[in-house]
């Protein structure tokens, strides 16, 4: 992780929140699908690697990407989503439009979107978004 995105994990800590699970653009993903020892080597590396893999938000207009964040939130039954992207990543705002919509339908639950450009000066305005949004979980 770039050094100013981690700066997102300790507001929530400070908070009093718990990040359960993190999906950081293509970080978790490539690692997910299982390969098939018993098959050719080559081929299961590339169907693991390439075919299964869920390319990031400027690839396609697809929601293959928004689908595996709400498998990821079901499974290990989040109470909430933050969502963080850095200004300038259109694609990614613009998923993040359509996906807390999604997300209440598919499983109920509320998401919180951040945005950043690494200004120092940000912080205070990005603590105070992730304490309301940590204490209006709390209270359900």
């Amino acid at each position: 992780m770039a050094l100013g995105d981690n700066k997102i994990h300790d507001l929530v800590e400070e908070a009093g929140g718990v990040i359960v699970v993190e999906e950081f653009a293509e970080g978790l993903k490539p690692y997910w699908e299982m390969i098939n020892l018993h098959a050719s080597q080559m081929e299961s590396l590339a169907d693991g690697y390439f075919m299964k893999r869920v390319p990031p938000a400027w690839f396609r207009p697809g929601k293959e990407r928004l689908h595996f964040l709400i498998k990821l939130a079901r499974d290990y039954h989040v109470s909430g989503v933050i969502w963080y992207h850095l200004m300038y990543r259109e694609a990614y705002k613009t998923e993040s439009y359509y996906f807390p919509d999604m997300l209440m339908k598919e499983i109920g639950i509320p998401m919180l979107t951040l945005e950043s450009d690494y200004d120092p000066s940000e912080i205070a305005s990005l603590r105070t978004r992730v304490e309301t949004f940590i204490e209006t979980l709390k209270k359900g």
